[in-house]
């Protein structure tokens, strides 16, 4: 029997091939010196990686966007026509803020999580940045420049999601930093060429590195102050690294014990089964 591990790390390693196959998949249609048969090709990768995370799940925990963008991306790589490739690309929008990056639990009853990032947020600059990023995109928008039905329907669900999350809880804060990320990179090239656009679209593309940066830097506080939260001075100085996928037991003396874990699967991060080994360090009083 497979461990439960074991399993998260095969399904984090699975679920990293997806992301980066799908920033892939925007490069090689963003670059038009690409063949239909490369970006083809490209979507089949992209498929596969899907079906990879649809395989290891059983149907209850398979999440809603794997199927429809795993189909969109097959049919254009047999279709390989301006129809497919447009429906492609509509589906990845319209699922990407559900394809979730983190997930976080404490499990104990005297803490908020809400409570804490929320404060985190306000002491930070997201608020500010996703304000300014509703202001570019407004002003790109009604520029009148942008011919691409595509890239105005894109830009359009990133003023709304922005507008709808940008107070919202820390799972929505994420994923509408990644849906600006996807944006960006799916449209930035083309509106750099759009004439009249490019002082306002390279603001627009600051100001979505700003929140990329924002958003790292929220993550890492959160985890820390969560754990302050959950164990005391004495306890958090016995531990020397807290992995991303792995539970943490940490016993205060015997009377008690208290289980952390924390679950995080970043558009960045390398390799989620980095360490396997014992995550504590005791020390004698």
């Amino acid at each position: 029997m497979v461990s439960p591990d074991a399993f998260n790390r095969s399904l984090a390693n699975r679920i990293e091939n997806f992301r980066q196959q799908l920033d892939a998949l925007i490069v090689v249609f963003a670059d038009s010196t690409k063949t239909p048969g490369q970006r083809a090709a490209q979507a089949t990768e992209l498929a596969k990686a899907a079906q990879d995370i649809f395989d290891i799940l059983d149907a209850k925990d398979r999440p809603t966007w794997i199927l429809p963008i795993m189909n969109a991306a097959s049919h254009y790589a047999s279709s390989r026509n301006t129809a497919s490739g447009k429906a492609l690309f509509q589906t990845i929008l319209k699922h990407h803020p559900d394809i979730k990056p983190i997930r976080a639990s404490v499990d104990a009853s005297n803490v908020s999580f809400d409570q804490v990032f929320q404060r985190l947020l306000q002491e930070g600059n997201l608020p500010e940045l996703f304000q300014t990023l509703i202001e570019q995109t407004e002003v790109l928008i009604r520029s009148g420049k942008i011919e691409s039905v595509t890239a105005l329907n894109a830009l359009q669900r990133l003023l709304d999601v922005v507008r709808g999350n940008q107070n919202g809880s820390f799972v929505a804060i994420t994923q509408t930093s990644f849906l600006a990320r996807y944006v960006k990179n799916f449209s930035v090239e083309y509106l750099k060429v759009v004439p009249g656009l490019g002082p306002a679209v390279s603001a627009w593309e600051k100001t979505i590195d700003q929140i990329d940066h924002e958003r790292d830097q929220l993550q890492q506080q959160l985890q820390h102050e969560s754990l302050l939260a959950v164990l005391d001075q004495r306890t958090m100085s016995r531990i020397e690294l807290l992995p991303s996928q792995v539970h943490l037991m940490l016993d205060d003396g015997g009377e008690s014990s208290q289980t952390l874990q924390i679950e995080q699967h970043t558009m960045n991060h390398n390799d989620p089964s980095e360490s396997d080994g014992d995550t504590t360090q005791g020390q004698s009083d």
